[in-house]
């Protein structure tokens, strides 16, 4: 595994020869150039010096024996030679401080994102992929939902041009042994998805629908169709589409107290256990959103989808024309009506 000196060494490597396609050669020998070149070893030094773990000695060594035949051919007077290495060792405590702090710093954001996608149990391992110094890396994380279901997550990181650690994105796919099909599999973008967690991808990977704080929509995965990447396209349905989740749930026949955390629970894409209060007892059931039908579904014990009214025993409405007597029946006879 290459170290992030050589990785860096390299990158600096490719610009150089950008460079030579683009501008002509004294440009690469100039003195400006140079002391940029002179700058970017420093600040490599500091990196490399901020992080044991990471760090490659034999790397750093090359790497001090390099700036040392650069810095000669900058300055050739061994005494502005000699000014110029008292400057740069202040400088290195200096940056080397201010990287410790930036890598802390950067540590608990990262820490605050995993928390929030519910993952901060992982975070450990990466931040021990993070001391290792490499640019990207991805975590494998696989964890059972429910006697038949389990989510497997692919979680990656990458490094930016400041040197801060971000969760890029995230893959889930859903295993479950109840769907005859195969696994379904959708990536967030933790740029864009920030507020979904791993809770609402396994809801949104079930087929059910969560509501975007951000914007007021509410989205659902389209399970039986994919993009080129094989991720499921996302539906949404924007704020004035007309679901109203605190006014449906208002409608239910809920003990109070119970409505406002149901509501939390349902935007979050999540299958309710509650009990309704149908005349003088209280039927479980579950609860969840179907922002398509605009409505708030309801499943009986066996699973079965119900209505309210049929929890209460009312029978669907008969017929109009079965109410009608026959006796009351008319019948047209050449453009009049005549009673039977």
């Amino acid at each position: 595994m290459e170290s992030m000196i050589e990785t860096s060494l390299k990158d600096w490597r490719e610009k150089e020869q950008r460079y030579e396609k683009l501008f002509s050669p004294a440009v690469l020998k100039s003195r400006e150039f140079l002391k940029e070149k002179l700058k970017h070893y420093d600040e490599l030094r500091a990196m490399a010096l901020s992080n044991p773990i990471a760090q490659d000695r034999m790397a750093l060594k090359a790497l001090n024996l390099e700036r040392k035949q650069l810095a000669r051919r900058i300055y050739p007077n061994v005494f502005r030679r000699l000014l110029d290495r008292i400057i740069s060792l202040v400088n290195l405590d200096k940056s080397i401080d201010k990287i410790r702090l930036q890598n802390e710093s950067n540590v608990e954001r990262l820490r605050g994102t995993m928390m929030h996608s519910g993952l901060g149990q992982y975070f450990k391992d990466v931040e021990q992929q993070m001391k290792q110094g490499n640019r990207e890396f991805s975590l494998p994380v696989s964890y059972h939902v429910n006697e038949h279901e389990r989510m497997q997550l692919q979680l990656n990181f990458k490094k930016d041009e400041t040197g801060n650690y971000h969760m890029d994105h995230y893959k889930a796919t859903l295993h479950s042994e109840l769907d005859k099909g195969k696994p379904r599999q959708h990536t967030f973008d933790i740029g864009q998805s920030a507020s979904y967690d791993s809770a609402m991808a396994y809801n949104l990977l079930a087929g059910r629908a969560v509501l975007d704080q951000n914007t007021g929509s509410w989205k659902q995965l389209d399970l039986n169709d994919k993009d080129g990447a094989g991720n499921l396209r996302m539906k949404h349905f924007a704020e004035n589409y007309g679901f109203d989740l605190k006014a449906a749930v208002t409608a239910l026949p809920l003990k109070a107290e119970m409505k406002e955390n149901l509501i939390t629970k349902l935007a979050n894409g999540e299958k309710v256990q509650a009990g309704l209060e149908v005349g003088n007892k209280t039927v479980p059931v579950e609860l969840s959103t179907n922002p398509v039908k605009k409505e708030i579904a309801i499943y009986n014990n066996t699973g079965q989808k119900v209505t309210v009214d049929e929890l209460k025993g009312v029978k669907a409405r008969t017929n109009v024309k079965q109410l009608i007597p026959e006796s009351r029946e008319t019948k047209q006879v050449k453009g009049k009506s005549v009673k039977l």
